[in-house]
């Protein structure tokens, strides 16, 4: 990524892995690396998955491991980005799902037994059988850390100095329910959801969320504000927190 390239990681366990096509389900976990390189040549992008590759292959001797590549290949932006209006509009997974942010200190900044352990616990699913997926979108590194002020969207912080959106799905749901929705790709359940979700705008966002609703209509599990009441999930009943 510290050389241009962005795109993401999916790495898949047991039946889940079957996604790929192959003939049967892999003894350990199958990755499929997509990699986009914006304005960058094709031997460019061959230099750096190569580099890469070899580096993986360094690993174990490469004993366990089986790498095959794509040729690489380029097009204009446009055609690329260009929605294809014939396509499936389906999107997300029936499962629960939790992510969080990822930067050097948690990728490359560690010991490497110890990244592969807290891996390894990802990628643990309720149903042993069926497996699990987990997806690294590799959205930042060098490019959003050095865009120009003037041009940066309105994001949380911690987008600016991450380097993966890392989520993990293989707790399972009732899929049969009357209703459903694309849920939120954090754990609205973390104790520091003020600090993951708003980092340290918080304090700025809740006194404009008093000003903006005094009467504290507006609710949402985890929203700016909520640890101000307390929110039954099974009965649905919503109780102002006595200070």
């Amino acid at each position: 990524m510290d050389g241009g390239l962005n795109g993401n990681i999916t790495a898949y366990t047991k039946s889940m892995a079957m996604a790929l096509r192959l003939k049967e389900p892999p003894p350990g976990v199958a990755v499929l690396i997509g990699f986009i390189g914006l304005n960058m040549t094709t031997d460019r992008m061959d230099h750096i998955i190569d580099k890469l590759s070899a580096q993986v292959s360094s690993i174990g001797n490469g004993s366990y491991l089986n790498i095959s590549c794509q040729q690489t290949s380029s097009q204009s932006y446009w055609s690329f980005v260009k929605p294809e209006p014939l396509s499936s509009d389906s999107a997300g997974a029936v499962s629960l799902m939790t992510s969080r942010l990822m930067g050097r200190r948690e990728l490359s900044d560690i010991a490497r037994n110890d990244l592969t352990n807290y891996l390894q616990q990802a990628l643990v699913s309720e149903n042993p059988e069926a497996g699990t997926m987990l997806l690294f979108g590799l959205h930042g590194g060098q490019g959003p850390a050095h865009t120009p002020t003037h041009m940066r969207g309105s994001v949380l912080p911690a987008w600016r100095t991450s380097y993966a959106h890392v989520f993990t799905l293989g707790a399972s749901i009732n899929a049969t329910s009357d209703a459903s929705s694309y849920m939120n790709e954090g754990n609205p359940f973390s104790s520091t959801w003020k600090e993951d979700f708003y980092g340290e705008n918080y304090e700025r966002l809740l006194p404009i969320k008093q000003k903006f609703d005094p009467s504290e209509s507006l609710f949402v599990w985890s929203g700016v504000g909520s640890d101000l009441w307390n929110y039954d999930l099974n009965s649905g009943l919503l109780c102002r927190v006595e200070p």
